[in-house]
């Protein structure tokens, strides 16, 4: 078997991030912490996880689209990148959340209930920028005629245009 076909591919890794994010968000909820503005957040997210990662698959057809797609990947990585620093993929069913043990290891901390504000609106903003992203390249692929898999997902319709700032590799 070659290697490639055992790779996991855009699709797979976006959706079982999106299935990560829905467990965290809804274990946010059991926990009766404060923070249904990140769970809505986290919740919408997980929605468009793996409609993005068929657009990302979809990409590789046209090398024109592909710098797109590239630049899709990198503001879903930026964004989990984003939730890993600040604890929110940790899968928190069997942490006791409101032992003192527990709340003082850095490994289970969520941040303070009082930057929660300020957790949200970057979260919103990074979240902003997969949708943009997302829309950019599914017009890409429309202009160049590529089949777009059915998703669940829908859209808006943008005029598509050339992507702006410094490229992955040259951050």
């Amino acid at each position: 078997m070659s290697k490639e076909s055992t790779d996991p591919n855009a699709i797979d890794l976006l959706s079982r991030l999106a299935t990560l994010l829905e467990e965290v968000a809804n274990n946010l909820h059991h926990n009766h912490l404060d923070r249904t503005a990140i769970q809505t957040l986290l919740h919408q997210y997980s929605s468009r996880a793996e409609p993005d990662g068929h657009l990302i698959n979809a990409s590789k057809q046209d090398s024109q689209c592909v710098e797109h797609g590239v630049f899709l990947s990198y503001v879903h990585v930026e964004l989990l990148s984003w939730l890993t620093k600040h604890n929110y993929t940790i899968p928190a069913s069997s942490v006791k959340w409101y032992s003192w043990r527990k709340l003082s290891s850095r490994k289970y901390r969520l941040p303070s209930l009082f930057s929660g504000r300020a957790h949200a609106a970057q979260l919103e903003d990074l979240l902003r920028n997969v949708v943009a992203k997302a829309e950019l390249l599914h017009a890409e692929l429309r202009a160049h005629e590529i089949e777009i898999p059915d998703v669940a997902v829908d859209y808006e319709r943008v005029t598509p245009q050339a992507p702006q700032g410094t490229p992955p590799e040259g951050m």
